[in-house]
Parts: structure tokens; sequence; C-alpha cells
């Protein structure tokens, strides 16, 4: 697989489970933002509350879904869900799965 084919092929993925909004009639995938206490923390606090750009799933099955499916299309870097601590934790976003990477450099 070229590396071209590869990334439309992560975009159909993304496509398919995220949270999409549509602009300009495209759909794109919704991404996690820091909230406005992020902020203040950052600037009061000197902390960082996370990454920001991280894309959002709906519910833990479409998360669970989208990293089975980026697992499949890149092995070596497998992913799992994870909840959000933001916004409540209503939604889920992909992360590398460490465990598995462990387990799989110590096969190897």
């Amino acid at each position: 697989m070229t590396p071209e084919q590869e990334r439309q092929a992560r975009r159909d993925i993304i496509i398919k489970y995220a949270r999409l909004y549509v602009r300009n009639g495209e759909s794109k995938p919704l991404m996690c933002t820091p909230s406005a206490t992020d902020h203040i923390a950052r600037t009061v606090f000197g902390r960082h509350m996370g990454s920001a750009g991280k894309i959002i799933y709906p519910t833990r099955e479409a998360a669970e879904s989208a990293a089975r499916a980026m697992t499949e299309l890149q092995p070596t870097s497998p992913q799992r869900a994870a909840i959000c601590p933001r916004a409540g934790m209503t939604h889920f976003h992909l992360t590398h799965d460490l465990p598995a990477e462990r387990a799989q450099r110590r096969q190897q």
C-alpha cells in the first residue's frame, strides 16, 4: 500500500466512525479543544490539561471499531479507545495501546 493509499484509508476510517460536522458541503471530523477552564488552569497555574486536536468519537463502540480498523491498517501501532477527561467525559478518543506495543516488541 502506498503512503497516499494509507492516508486515504485512515481518512475513510475516521469519516466512518468519528463525530462529524459539515462545512462547505464537506464532512469533517469534530476535534476536541481545550475548554475555558483548561485555558485558565494553564494561564494561572502553568498546567497543561492534555493536548487538543484529538478526533471525537461519540460512543465507546465507535471508538473501539475505529481502533480495530486503524490497528489492522497499521499493526505496528495498535490503538485503543479512551474516554476524554474533558467535557464531562462525554466522548472518546483513540490513543496508542502501549501494553500491546510492548508485547509486540518482546515477541520480535
